[in-house]
């Protein structure tokens, strides 16, 4: 209660109802950390992992190198050799020995920056699908590998510098920003680099006679800027001299701990820039990605976890932007990266496969899909409890809600009504969905507690904000009175949770049982019984879709899901009845 009361008065010192925040270092970014904390032990639900693999796979991982896990380290300020200054430049040297014809140069890009005072406006640049977002700048060498970059001239606390580069009729939200510098990028069009790799020299001098003017210009341009010779000693790679231009691929993979092998990382996004010139591309099934545009020189590559499918993994920004990994400068050729259990990704890429196969698994399957750009905060080995309280999109009152009316309102007097304001305060900053990771390397487990997350994500997508509002009462009132958050059948609207928790269980079991042919731990020390559920299934009786399509908001109870049941699908009355006796209900 302190802490919600803290917040309150902190947005009301701040005139502001929006919390400054950046990195983890921050001592609001810690209040944020804390409070969502406290919400979640309470909030539906926290899922503890109920099944246990037979076989052990927790020895003999393989092992990637030791990596920097803080913040990016830059070297020296490189020349942009995109500049209209260089570009102009480039041109007026190369039009002495080269007609250009009807071409001139004009700005195709604009290197900016933006400033954003508050958590609020930095929502608002996520928000923009125009915007490709970057916390260092984009014409610096990097010295040292990191998981973030803060502005030294920025104070601890607050939002850093963003860049990256816009359209010259980009219309600029109302956010502090600045125009570093214009920019001429040739049109992947305009340049010729159809060849035949015949084994004979094609060094720049040898093709100089066959490229067009844009090429030579661009080629003059990084030569003026230094940047050739500086690349082909940072790669050892003499093909940068040959200045042919190739489209970075190349397969991302992941240790499956169970399987004991490599797997593909699955829809995610792979970034590359070599100065101001940035692409993206989204893995497919197999974990191969392929840029969208050439480079000349090798980039820079960075794995954003902005899945293909429509959900975020949260990481090292926190609540306000996908998890980042750079991986380097690599060839311009492409670059293949395997996450052992020692990388800093490896939790969010298996939390990103578990997710990706959710997606596509419920599409498969004709169950409705969580709500549009999921938020799945991963706590990287700090805890191994998972929910999906689906806070920033409940509207409803939050608070006590128990069998005794005077405990209620003298409760919620206080507390309730502390909840909801903070709940409202905060709805910026909170995930939709938590999964830890603590308690070892462990592919199984996260793969079930993902996909029982992301089935009630779906459950919530179907009955809407008064009926989760109400689950989540639920989980306050009882969460802590037992072992376990689940409290019994005979708490004030108990049917809320258990038709909740029925479904969460009984999908994470049915999915990893799929996924990987282990049957799960027996169940039926649960209350709402989640094998109940698990046996009309893989019993043929009713489907995945069939269940799911009773999951209404009026189905607050199991008698009301299995009168749901029997008239939806009266041909399967005789074995609904069995199995709803056999588990006692």
């Amino acid at each position: 209660i302190i802490l919600c009361a803290e917040f309150i008065m902190y947005g009301i010192k701040t005139g502001l109802y929006s919390i400054k925040v950046y990195c983890t270092k921050s001592n609001v970014m810690k209040k944020v950390f804390l409070f969502i904390q406290f919400i979640f032990l309470f909030a539906a639900c926290s899922q503890d992992n109920e099944i246990i693999p037979e076989s052990d796979a927790s020895t003999n991982f393989p092992k990637e190198q030791i990596e920097t896990d803080g913040m990016m380290v830059l070297g020296e300020k490189l020349e942009n050799p995109y500049s209209i200054e260089n570009m102009e430049k480039a041109y007026a040297e190369l039009i002495k020995t080269r007609a250009a014809g009807d071409f001139k140069i004009e700005t195709t890009d604009l290197y900016v920056r933006f400033l954003p005072k508050d958590s609020t406006e930095l929502l608002m640049l996520q928000r923009d699908t125009l915007l490709e977002l970057f916390d260092y700048p984009l014409d610096y060498d990097i010295e040292v590998e990191g998981t973030y970059y803060h502005d030294p001239s920025i104070p601890e606390g607050k939002i850093t510098w963003l860049y990256t580069t816009v359209k010259p009729d980009y219309e600029f939200p109302a956010i502090h920003h600045e125009i570093l510098e214009r920019c001429f990028i040739p049109n992947e069009d305009d340049l010729d680099d159809e060849w035949i790799d015949d084994g004979i020299d094609d060094s720049i001098e040898t093709r100089a006679e066959n490229m067009s003017f844009v090429e030579l210009l661009e080629q003059k341009a990084f030569e003026n800027a230094g940047l050739i010779k500086k690349f082909e000693e940072k790669f050892n790679e003499p093909e940068t001299r040959s200045w042919k231009r190739k489209r970075p691929t190349g397969t991302l993979k992941v240790y499956d701990t169970y399987l004991r092998r490599d797997v593909p990382v699955k829809g995610v996004k792979v970034r590359c820039h070599t100065i101001v010139k940035w692409s993206t591309a989204f893995t497919n099934e197999n974990g191969y990605y392929s840029m969208g545009s050439k480079f000349r020189i090798g980039p820079h590559y960075a794995v954003v976890f902005d899945n293909s499918q429509g959900f975020t993994i949260w990481g090292n920004w926190g609540p306000f932007a996908a998890a980042n990994y750079n991986m380097g400068w690599h060839s311009k050729g492409g670059h293949d990266r395997t996450f052992g259990t020692n990388a800093k990704a490896w939790d969010w890429c298996s939390v990103n496969n578990a997710g990706f196969e959710y997606y596509q698994n419920a599409k498969r399957d004709g169950i409705g899909l969580p709500p549009n750009n999921v938020r799945i905060w991963v706590f990287r080995h700090q805890s191994n409890t998972s929910c999906a309280p689906m806070l920033r999109r409940v509207w409803h009152p939050i608070g006590y809600n128990s069998n005794s009316g005077w405990s209620n309102f003298f409760i919620n007097i206080t507390a309730g009504r502390l909840l909801t304001y903070t709940n409202t305060l905060l709805k910026f900053a909170l995930p939709d969905i938590v999964i830890g990771t603590g308690g070892g390397y462990d592919t199984y487990k996260i793969y079930e507690s993902v996909n029982h997350e992301l089935s009630h994500a779906s459950h919530f997508n179907k009955v809407g904000s008064a009926f989760w509002a109400k689950y989540v009462n639920y989980i306050i009132t009882y969460g802590k009175k037992y072992d376990h958050p689940y409290g019994d059948a005979s708490c004030n609207n108990s049917g809320f949770c258990g038709v909740g928790e029925m479904w969460g269980y009984a999908m994470g079991y049915i999915r990893t049982y799929e996924k990987y042919q282990q049957k799960p731990r027996n169940g039926q020390s649960r209350w709402f019984q989640p094998n109940l559920l698990y046996d009309l299934m893989t019993e043929k009786i009713l489907t995945k879709k069939q269940i799911f399509d009773c999951l209404s908001s009026d189905v607050t109870s199991h008698a009301l899901l299995k009168q749901k049941m029997i008239s939806r699908y009266p041909s399967k009355k005789d074995s609904i009845i069995a199995k709803f006796s056999r588990y006692g209900f």
